[in-house]
């Protein structure tokens, strides 16, 4: 094991004493000189003895074996975090997608009817506001697809009602609200993509 140099102390330069002559004493010449370390030969540090530097070489072993031993122990933690990552990417990637929530049915009036002539779809549009499905209106109701003429109470007083279900677009998240005729597997008013048949 390298031992500090006692002859400098570590500062690899010593300072000589020199012996000046007279016509050196009057020119001022210096009378030390800064040199390099006679010893240790400027770097400060010396030889240790046999045994010093047995037990050197082998503390710097243990060192080294200890070193590896840590490196070796966070390869092995990296390699187990890294599977235990692709283990749960394949996880996800085998899961199938969630399904999109299923329609759900609307209670209460219905804003639509059905023609009992041709069975299509119309939307009412209430004369009244706030009324009543067992409130008399007077006249008829005329559809436009056929013709046919029904009385405007029956209606209004949801007789001919179609019920509404209501569902969340899975691409653009529009809620929607109709028949389930007109919305199941059909374009999505919104974004125009084909929604879910159920």
């Amino acid at each position: 094991m390298p031992r500090t140099c006692e002859a400098c102390g570590g500062a690899r330069r010593v300072q000589r004493a020199l012996k000046r002559k007279w016509w050196e004493t009057i020119l001022q010449r210096p009378s030390v000189v800064d040199e390099l370390c006679g010893v240790c030969g400027g770097i400060g540090v010396v030889r240790g003895t046999p045994e010093e530097e047995e037990a050197f070489e082998r503390q710097r072993q243990a060192r080294r074996e200890e070193q590896e031993r840590q490196e070796t122990a966070e390869r092995a933690r990296r390699q187990e975090e890294l599977k235990r990552r692709e283990a749960a990417a394949t996880r996800r990637a085998s899961t199938p997608p969630p399904r999109p929530p299923s329609a759900v049915r609307v209670s209460g009036p219905s804003r639509f009817w059905r023609c009992p002539g041709c069975r299509g779809i119309l939307q009412k549009n209430d004369p009244l506001p706030g009324l009543s499905r067992y409130d008399s209106v007077i006249g008829s109701v005329t559809c436009g697809a056929c013709g046919h003429s029904v009385p405007r109470d029956r209606v209004y007083g949801g007789v001919y009602d179609v019920a509404e279900v209501q569902l969340t677009c899975p691409h653009c998240s529009t809620v929607l609200r109709g028949p389930a005729e007109m919305l199941l597997g059909k374009a999505c008013p919104s974004c125009t993509r084909t929604l879910p048949p159920t």
